[in-house]
């Protein structure tokens, strides 16, 4: 099937998701952020997001490796400390959410134990605004060759 390149959104459109972007930024300490947008994106399969935030992960001291483990931490949850592993099980739930019982009070709860309450909304929102962007890199098809300093490796070619 092919694909045809789409319009841009305006760039107005992104002023309040870039808002949401910096609160995160704020809030949400980097490692965390890279576990949330790797597997978020993953999940997604937002080419466009996946290549950007393999690059920053990398440039954050990231490994191919432990990169290719968050995306797919259920193949790898003992490689994870435990507060890592309640904020993937926390953007695996959010991600695939389908209803309230999507995000048991069990999951919350323990999100809420091991990062404090301040610290579960926020990484609830920092979960909720890079499956805003993956729904805009995927409708609007960005390209991820576009993004510079990606590797083949951020590409998905190995």
């Amino acid at each position: 099937m092919a694909t045809h390149k789409r319009k841009p959104i305006p760039k107005v459109a992104y002023a309040p998701m870039l808002g949401l972007e910096t609160y995160v930024r704020a809030r949400v300490a980097k490692d965390f952020s890279h576990l949330v947008q790797l597997r978020a994106s993953a999940l997604n399969q937002c080419v466009y997001c996946l290549a950007m935030h393999r690059r920053d992960a990398r440039k954050g001291g990231w490994s191919e490796e432990k990169i290719t483990r968050t995306e797919n931490w259920t193949d790898f949850p003992d490689a994870f400390s435990e507060k890592e592993r309640a904020a993937l099980e926390l953007t695996d739930a959010v991600t695939k959410i389908h209803g309230e019982e999507s995000v048991p009070d069990s999951l919350w709860e323990r999100v809420e134990e091991l990062h404090g309450e301040k610290g579960a909304r926020d990484l609830l929102m920092a979960i909720v605004t890079i499956n805003a962007w993956n729904r805009v890199g995927i409708t609007t098809r960005l390209d991820p060759t576009s993004l510079s300093g990606v590797t083949a490796f951020d590409l998905g070619q190995k």
